[in-house]
């Protein structure tokens, strides 16, 4: 529980980007381990957990060298960069970047009703409807969660997850 403390609440980040999303390709890995998707959301009991970027990838090689060779939940956890973000079969979680803001309500209809944790960083994101929303906030990196609207796409969200959030919504 203390790696997965450090990691949800990272010291001051400096005002260079890399680091930023070095401490958000941590989140999302933990968001990994602290959600759980229904059976419906992967085609067999050893279908790999895919992490999808949707568009522009602003972590570089981070994200990647963060997931390789890790599992949650007993499942290989895979990167993929420009699939067809609304395949339950292809992605278990979506993360939009703030440069998707312009089609960010077409990427959350796509995924709606069938098991995918989104994660987005921009307000934009929130407004659609997005589930986990990553936010710069007195130089760390905070989350916000919108608990209802992932219930409705049948997925858990831990209360230990929901205790580290800077905000829960119903």
């Amino acid at each position: 529980m203390a790696m997965v403390w450090a990691c949800l609440h990272p010291a001051p980040l400096h005002a260079q980007e890399s680091l930023e999303y070095r401490v958000k390709a941590a989140f999302l890995y933990n968001f990994t381990k602290f959600v759980g998707w229904p059976k419906e959301a992967f085609e067999t009991v050893d279908t790999p957990l895919s992490l999808c970027v949707a568009g522009e990838n602003p972590f570089g090689g981070v994200l990647e060298d963060m997931l390789h060779d890790r599992t949650a939940q007993g499942r290989v956890l895979l990167l993929r960069l420009g699939d067809d973000v609304g395949d339950p079969q292809t992605c278990q979680v979506v993360f939009v970047p703030r440069t998707e803001d312009d089609r960010v309500a077409q990427i959350l209809q796509k995924t709606r009703g069938r098991g995918v944790l989104t994660v987005g960083e921009s307000q934009a994101f929130a407004d659609a409807g997005g589930m986990i929303r990553l936010v710069l906030e007195d130089k760390k990196v905070r989350f916000d969660v919108n608990v209802s609207r992932a219930g409705e796409d049948g997925l858990k969200v831990s209360s230990q997850l929901l205790k580290l959030a800077r905000s829960v919504s119903q």
